[in-house]
């Protein structure tokens, strides 16, 4: 997948979240009897929840949208990583990842299965995304730790597919918390990296950064590129706030006040003649918003929200998007050398990352027995596919693995322009009579598909039903 632009020199590549489900803990001993630390305990327990992911979106064809190879005519494919995280299906990802994925699989490398797997959730300001998969059987879930418990110089273990190379396994340690590298509007106010010098690399996004237990601390995000293992994940316990919340509502609804706040250092300690450095400063205060309304005021110092005292900006942030929209919020503040409570009730914190559509699959399958997902041929879609033709169509935007289209070579960004001699306007016009072919008979569908060079090829195809 198009890796997220870091402010160069940065790149992004990877993250990792942990599981719902809570397995058994079973700790690793350490050593493969030489004296030697081995790890790979680890490796052996958790590679079967790692999981290759393959994301697929309509685009126009160029040769430089490929660095990952040679995907087909029409389609942009992006790499990366997840893992499961409990036994009925649901993996962790990046956000980035899936973004504007029209078709998601997903690879178990320790079993050699490919599932089509659907977007349950999406949270672009956390950069996760929650995957399901059917048929969930056989799925190992990775265990949750706790990041609030990991410090600087404890071991970390990243497992993921970097470069396509499947279950990569490197070791290094937790190099510092609470870092911010300003990836985008979406994810600035909630960065709040762990770095690692355990090797990830692209296609490393949204797989695990383990302990020496083999327990998820982190989501590997994104990396430095021009230095020597840098690399940034996302704190599972940022996972275990919205993994629910995601199962739920498929986004997470945040909290907002409308001010801007500082840590209170010694140099605004001295100049704001405070006590002590408790609380955060607020910088401003937006006009009309929950808090103007509440009277807060900048150069308040907020000590207390809901009976917590905060001590840093990232404490005020999360107690206001975690309460949600519309709660009421208790807060005491200093103003002037004095104490005073306040009440605000929050409104919602509006998105940089605009609601991403749900991709047109099991609502506009013509059927299950044919084994794709479609959409009308909009004006829109034409020109992301660069189809100069003209005609109305139908745009194949998913194709089930060992389906009857997969056998008869149907990918996504095909357009399917006659069914049995018949144009193609509609959805409903190609279930017809997809519905109508009786078993065992073939279907001919004519189609055109996009190639170099704003050309197309046209050519017909037999699916035997």
């Amino acid at each position: 997948m198009p890796s997220r632009s870091l402010p160069l020199p940065l790149a992004v590549l990877a993250v990792l979240l942990s599981a719902c489900t809570t397995p058994r803990e079973t700790p690793v001993a350490l050593g493969s009897g030489d004296g030697v630390a081995s790890f790979a305990e680890v490796a052996e327990r958790v590679t079967p929840g790692v999981v290759s992911i393959s994301a697929h979106q309509i685009a126009p064809v160029s040769r430089q949208a490929f660095p990952f190879g040679a995907p087909q005519p029409g389609i942009r494919r992006g790499t990366g990583s997840g893992f499961v995280i409990s036994g009925d299906g649901f993996i962790l990802t990046n956000y980035h990842v899936i973004e504007n994925a029209t078709r998601v699989e997903v690879r178990f490398p320790a079993i050699d299965s490919v599932r089509v797997a659907r977007v349950v959730g999406r949270d672009p300001e956390t950069d996760l995304a929650l995957l399901k998969v059917d048929d969930a059987g056989d799925l190992v879930p990775l265990m949750l730790g706790d990041s609030d418990q990991v410090r600087p110089g404890d071991w970390a273990i990243a497992v993921g597919n970097p470069h396509d190379f499947a279950n990569t396994v490197t070791v290094g340690v937790i190099s510092a918390h609470g870092r911010a590298l300003g990836l985008s509007e979406a994810t600035a106010a909630f960065e709040n990296f762990m770095q690692t010098d355990a090797a990830i690399n692209p296609g490393n996004s949204g797989g695990p950064l383990l302990n020496a237990r083999g327990q998820v601390i982190g989501i590997n995000t994104a990396m430095r590129a021009y230095a020597q293992n840098i690399g940034f994940a996302t704190p599972v316990n940022t996972a275990k706030r919205v993994i629910e919340i995601l199962k739920r509502d498929g986004r997470v609804r945040r909290g907002y006040l409308g001010i801007t706040v500082a840590d209170i250092d010694e140099r605004f300690r001295e100049a704001f003649e405070l006590p002590s450095r408790d609380g955060v400063l607020v910088q401003s205060v937006e006009q009309g918003s929950p808090a103007d309304r509440a009277g807060i005021r900048r150069g308040d110092v907020v000590l207390v929200v809901n009976g917590a005292a905060i001590g840093e900006p990232r404490e005020l942030i999360d107690a206001v998007a975690y309460a949600g929209p519309g709660k009421r919020l208790e807060l005491r503040v200093q103003r002037d050398g004095k104490e005073q409570k306040l009440t605000a009730t929050t409104a919602e914190r509006v998105s940089a990352v605009p609601d991403a559509p749900v991709p047109e699959q099991a609502s506009q399958t013509p059927s299950n027995r044919m084994g794709v997902a479609v959409q009308p041929l909009t004006p829109e879609l034409r020109r992301q596919l660069n189809l100069t033709t003209a005609g109305a169509g139908i745009v194949v935007t998913g194709v089930q693995p060992g389906s009857p289209a997969d056998e008869a070579g149907l990918s996504p960004g095909d357009v399917v322009v006659e069914a049995n001699g018949k144009p193609m306007t509609t959805v409903e016009a190609l279930r017809q009579i997809v519905e109508s072919t009786r078993r065992g008979r073939y279907l001919r569908l004519y189609v055109v598909r996009p190639a170099a060079d704003a050309q197309t090829v046209s050519f017909y195809v037999v699916v035997r039903m």
